[in-house]
């Protein structure tokens, strides 16, 4: 069976254990190895990769679109590959795949100061 045209928009967009894609991210940002973040800001550490989420709720079709180094983008495909099941989208009361395009970042991640905690 040949599997229908991803949907870039739906009527009802897959859901991630019940968030929208936001807390897809942050579930991939909690799960990159703390090894593969990168120190400083000497090399740009973002990937940018596409997926599709199936009519079954699987994650499929990955493909990184941008990278800076191919160590990143193994771990983002790690990462994803890890993803539990979704809830398929719909369109017109019928399940379709829908596909996603994500950012993920491996800058390391900046402690506020008291300084910066006093400015609130």
């Amino acid at each position: 069976m040949k599997e229908d045209l991803p949907f870039v928009s739906a009527e009802t967009l897959p859901r991630f254990q019940g968030q929208d894609l936001n807390g897809f991210r942050k579930w991939v940002q909690e799960r990159i190895a703390p090894s593969k973040i990168v120190p400083g800001s000497g090399i740009p550490g973002r990937v940018v990769v596409s997926f599709v989420i199936d009519t079954t709720g699987r994650l499929t079709q990955i493909r990184i679109l941008q990278s800076p180094d191919r160590s990143l983008s193994d771990e983002v495909v790690r990462v994803l590959k890890q993803s539990p099941r979704w809830e398929p989208g719909r369109q017109f009361d019928r399940k379709v795949p829908v596909k996603f395009c994500i950012p993920v970042d491996f800058r390391q991640r900046q402690q506020p100061t008291k300084q910066d905690r006093n400015r609130d």
